[in-house]
C-alpha cells in the first residue's frame, strides 16, 4: 500500500513531498466566501468546487479542456502503471512549437510592445506585482526547483508546462511526479482526517458575487483531483483579485497592458475559456 508506493518512488530517485497543511478557523466553518481573507488574520481555507478552478495561469481544472496535467492523470486514473499511454498524452499535447509569445498564446496585445514580444513565461498576469524582468528570473527559478525534486534541474527553454516547451527530459520528470501522486491518491485518498491538504489559490471575483480560483500551489494535486472528479477541494486563499478593482492592478499602473486587456486576460480565466483553441497545442487534434 502506502509504503510499497513510498518504496518505488524513492528507488527511483524521487519523494513525495506534502503540502503544507491549514486548519479552519471557527468562522470559516460556517462561512464559505472568500472575502472573509480581508478581514481576518488566519489563512482562509474554503471548500471550492473544481469546476470553478483554473490551473497552470489559464486552463480550467477539467478533462479535456487543454490542461496537460489533468488530462495526464486522468489517463493515470483510467490505464493504472500505463506509463507509455500516459507519456503519449503529454507528447501529443506539446507537440510542435509552442508559442513565441505572450500575445501568440493568449490571444490578447498583438499591438501591445510588451505582449507581442516577451514570451509566455516573461509576462506577469495582470494583477502581479512584478516586472518582465522579474517575471522571467522567477518562471525560471520555480521550475528549476520543481524539476530539481523529481529529476535533473531544467530553465524554462526546456521546461514551461502552461505553454511549452517540454523536452523529453521534462515530459519523463512530469509522468513520473504524476503517477506517483495519482497512485498515492488512489491508495490514501485525498484527505487527512485532522488537517487539510489545501491547494493554495488566488480567488478572482466578478462583477456579481461569483468565484472563481487560480492555483498558485499544489499544480499537480489540483490536477489529480480534478482527474479523480472529486467534485470539490479545500483552497487555501492567498490572495483576492477584484475586476472593479482593475484600474489599481499592478501590470496595469506598469503600462504592460490596457484596461481592456487586462480584462481580457482576467475574463479568459474567470469564465474558464482558457487559451484559444488554436493554442492549446493538440487539444482537439488525432494523434
Amino acid at each position: 500500500g502506502k509504503r510499497l508506493v513510498q518504496r518505488a518512488v524513492r528507488a527511483l530517485g524521487y519523494e513525495i513531498r506534502p503540502l503544507p497543511s491549514f486548519e479552519r478557523s471557527e468562522l470559516q466553518k460556517v462561512h464559505h466566501h472568500p472575502g472573509l481573507s480581508r478581514y481576518t488574520d488566519s489563512v482562509v481555507v474554503l471548500e471550492a468546487r473544481l469546476e470553478d478552478g483554473r490551473g497552470l495561469r489559464v486552463h480550467p481544472l477539467a478533462p479535456a479542456s487543454g490542461h496537460p496535467y489533468v488530462d495526464l492523470a486522468a489517463q493515470l486514473v483510467r490505464s493504472p502503471g500505463d506509463l507509455r499511454s500516459a507519456r503519449l498524452v503529454l507528447e501529443r499535447h506539446y507537440r510542435g512549437s509552442p508559442p513565441a509569445t505572450f500575445a501568440d498564446w493568449t490571444g490578447v496585445g498583438h499591438d501591445n510592445a510588451i505582449l507581442s514580444t516577451s514570451p509566455p513565461h516573461a509576462v506577469p498576469l495582470p494583477w502581479v506585482d512584478r516586472a518582465v524582468e522579474e517575471q522571467a528570473r522567477r518562471s525560471n527559478t520555480v521550475v528549476r526547483a520543481e524539476s530539481k525534486a523529481y529529476g535533473p534541474a531544467l530553465s524554462v527553454t526546456e521546461c514551461f508546462p502552461p505553454a511549452g516547451p517540454m523536452s523529453e527530459r521534462a515530459i519523463d520528470a512530469e509522468l513520473r511526479r504524476t503517477d506517483a501522486l495519482v497512485e498515492s491518491v488512489r491508495i490514501e485518498g485525498y484527505r487527512r482526517q485532522r488537517t487539510i491538504d489545501a491547494i493554495g489559490a488566488r480567488v478572482l471575483i466578478g462583477d456579481g458575487s461569483e468565484w472563481a480560483w487560480l492555483v498558485s500551489q499544489g499544480h499537480h494535486r489540483a490536477a489529480v483531483a480534478a482527474a479523480f472528479e472529486l467534485g470539490s477541494v479545500p483552497i487555501a486563499v492567498f490572495g483576492i483579485v477584484r475586476l472593479d478593482e482593475l484600474c489599481c492592478w499592478p501590470g496595469v499602473i506598469r503600462g504592460y497592458y490596457t484596461p481592456d486587456e487586462a480584462e481580457a486576460i482576467f475574463n479568459l480565466i474567470f469564465t474558464g475559456a482558457g487559451v484559444p483553441a488554436s493554442r492549446v497545442p493538440n487539444q482537439n487534434k488525432d494523434s
